[in-house]
């Protein structure tokens, strides 16, 4: 969670422990609606809090597990193969069994395992007099199901970590009306000088209201139409109008304004 959402929880929690710490001078407003559909937000938005955190600490892990189980599935694929290759005549029809290149990866390495897994168990007899342990193509379906599930999971945690994050405001959002609910019966039951409101109002007033405000869109000044002369301010001289100053007078007058600034006359000597 961002520390605003988590401030946010933390006043929505505050509100409600108010609540039942004022139970008696509450009433029936400690129990209403608004208050168990607070309970309910509250219970949502830690959970999936709990979730956003194990995902963010799984994304890693399997982005470090997915290649190791890529690599014993393929060493059980290169296996059968160099075993089904070497003998042109016991396994003649197999003689187009080649290594998946490393480009293939994902379903299509998957597919291709499967196939070649279902070839090898149907002639399990063949390729364990060849040397293979008696449980390989047991051992050969683990690693297919390892790397199918790893492989399946990498590419759904990103999206439930999207989700998880988009609903933890969404769910503090929709905590705020049951607040504006709450502070609307503690008005009506204790009156608009009671301590309980002033305390509820000022636990949970100041928390923002929206924790995902709409992006402003600015406009872009006009641009001036082809041809179009620029208006110019009142008195302002066009450029074309605008007479060259004398030779010299621009050293003259910035000579003149040093010198003001100096206390001394640092104008130029007369010729």
């Amino acid at each position: 969670m961002k520390s605003r959402e988590e401030a946010n929880l933390e006043k929505i929690r505050h509100g409600v422990w108010l609540l039942d710490e004022h139970a008696e001078q509450a009433g029936p407003v400690a129990q209403c609606p608004a208050r168990r559909e607070l309970d309910r937000l509250i219970a949502s938005i830690e959970h999936l809090a709990v979730e956003q955190a194990r995902l963010k600490e799984l994304g890693p892990v399997q982005t470090l597990q997915l290649p190791l189980l890529e690599e014993e599935l393929r060493g059980h694929i290169g296996r059968i193969v160099v075993i089904a290759v070497r003998d042109k005549i016991k396994f003649a029809v197999l003689q187009d069994w080649v290594v998946p290149p490393p480009t293939m990866v994902g379903v299509e390495l998957i597919a291709d395992a499967a196939g070649k897994r279902d070839v090898a168990a149907k002639r399990r007899a063949e390729f364990v007099e060849e040397g293979l342990r008696d449980d390989f193509v047991e051992s050969f379906t683990a690693a297919i199901e390892a790397y199918f599930t790893m492989n399946m999971e990498s590419q759904l945690t990103p999206i439930s970590l999207s989700k998880t994050t988009r609903a933890i405001p969404d769910q503090i959002n929709a905590a705020w009306p049951q607040v504006r609910a709450i502070l609307a019966l503690i008005e009506d039951r204790c009156g608009k000088d009671s301590r309980l409101l002033s305390e509820f109002r000022s636990a949970t007033i100041h928390a923002s209201r929206l924790d995902r405000l709409p992006a402003v869109k600015r406009l872009a000044p006009p641009k001036p139409e082809a041809g179009a002369v620029p208006e110019l301010p009142s008195g302002a001289v066009p450029p074309e109008r605008q007479l060259p100053a004398p030779p010299g007078e621009g050293r003259s007058r910035i000579l003149s304004v040093v010198a003001r600034l100096l206390g001394s006359d640092t104008s130029p000597p007369k010729e």
